[in-house]
């Protein structure tokens, strides 16, 4: 487990807090928590999507970032990135479209408050209903 226990957003760049330019200013992100690399199903035709839920179960706002990162020829890519603010007792859904046959890695830099959990799931017209195909609960994102 790392030693760093909180980090900032300057710029985009994970900075500790306290140092660089903006020192002092910014919101402060506690612990990096991930998924890990997850596989999700193949294309069956059926647009399939990443879900992200994220619970603030604090009295205050919290200050989120989210990352999700595919797995190509064994180099992890971007191909999602956000920074938000939940109000206190909220939640908020993030939505990654088209992510069939993808390795994927959810990566969420947030205050202990803060639960994550993720799904990939599609909507399937002939019953009206959602599937999902992979879950991802809060005990499932590891601290790194």
């Amino acid at each position: 487990m790392s030693s760093i226990k909180s980090w900032s957003i300057s710029d985009s760049v994970l900075q500790r807090p306290g140092s660089g330019p903006d020192r002092g200013r910014g919101p402060v992100f506690h612990d990096v928590r991930t998924t890990g690399y997850f596989a999700a199903p193949p294309d069956e035709g059926i647009p399939t999507n990443l879900n992200i839920y994220l619970s603030n179960f604090a009295d205050a706002p919290r200050q989120v970032r989210v990352a999700v990162n595919r797995l190509v020829n064994g180099v992890g890519e971007s191909i999602f990135s956000r920074s938000l603010t939940i109000p206190g007792g909220e939640g908020r859904h993030l939505n990654v479209e088209d992510v069939a046959g993808e390795s994927l890695e959810v990566r969420v830099w947030a205050a202990d408050d803060v639960l994550p959990s993720a799904d990939v799931s599609y909507y399937f017209i002939a019953d009206g209903g959602i599937v999902v195909q992979v879950y991802r609960s809060p005990a499932d994102f590891v601290r790194v």
